[in-house]
């Protein structure tokens, strides 16, 4: 009886010491966006098409993966139109200084004289660096959208042509029988048909997930990047020089998505979601 008793006592005592040191251990969970350090958010806002995936409980609360803590999705909404409001002053302020200095480049290059490249102190390090490359590269397209204008800066206007039909605006939304926020403006298309970058830029990021499927993050010179998911063809490669107007894609059905479409989405030069109707010009049909 005894040589019973002492091994089971003594497996007691391990388990129960086992037990007392992992209830002293903190316990590890996975992180979401809240839990982020500042410069791991900023790192994770750079990156690809809502990789965070926020969601929201039947009040519209944000509950897990909240780019903005604490705000539900009205707040969240206005919180947005603050930062797209921002990002287009921002836009047009770099638009005129950088029209005046052209002009002043010109004047210098008639007259033979020294001239010096174009002021971007106003910008942020990271897309000095973008506009230094864009500067530098050389692309060309056989196939471009005539509505935007050749050397655009600012991306303005459509990535496709003829206006199509838009299925879903920037804002809230209900998908899958679940509320969220919807982070750009999805265009009716049938697959293959052309995208077109809206200014001239830097491949940013060459997309391939399960959210976003196949897509491509541009880099632009003021700042902005604009985003274009669920394509079937992606034209160009990551750090190659794109010209405003030119085709980089072709529309499809990759992703997550309910059926053949383009998603158009935009990104400030902090990382923040803004609304790409207020450079676009249409938000809705």
């Amino acid at each position: 009886m005894n040589k019973l008793v002492l091994p089971f006592f003594v497996c007691v005592c391990v388990s129960a010491s086992a037990c007392a040191e992992s209830l002293l251990k903190p316990a590890s969970f996975p992180k979401t966006f809240d839990d982020l350090s500042f410069s791991e958010r900023m790192q994770l806002k750079t990156k690809d098409y809502e990789l965070y995936q926020a969601e929201y409980d039947e009040n519209g609360i944000c509950i897990k993966n909240c780019a903005y803590p604490g705000l539900n999705i009205k707040k969240e909404l206005e919180k947005s139109e603050q930062d797209t409001q921002q990002a287009v002053e921002h836009s047009q302020q770099y638009e005129q200084e950088n029209q005046h200095e052209l002009n002043n480049h010109n004047i210098a290059v008639n007259q033979n004289a020294q001239t010096a490249p174009l002021h971007t102190q106003h910008l942020p390090i990271n897309t000095q660096n973008i506009i230094s490359s864009i500067s530098s590269g050389t692309s060309s397209c056989a196939d471009r959208n005539p509505d935007i204008p050749v050397g655009q800066k600012v991306p303005k206007g459509e990535p496709l042509k003829g206006r199509p039909y838009i299925t879903s605006g920037y804002g809230p939304r209900t998908l899958f029988g679940k509320k969220g926020f919807h982070d750009g403006l999805d265009y009716r298309a049938v697959v293959g048909t052309p995208v077109y970058v809206t200014a001239d830029g830097r491949v940013f990021r060459v997309v391939n997930d399960n959210i976003c499927g196949k897509g491509l993050r541009i880099a632009h010179e003021d700042g902005t990047h604009t985003i274009y998911c669920h394509l079937s063809k992606q034209l160009f490669s990551k750090d190659d020089v794109v010209k405003a107007g030119c085709k980089i894609g072709e529309t499809g059905n990759t992703g997550r998505s309910t059926g053949p479409h383009l998603h158009y989405g935009m990104r400030d030069y902090s990382g923040n979601k803004i609304n790409p109707a207020a450079y676009t010009g249409r938000g809705k049909n």
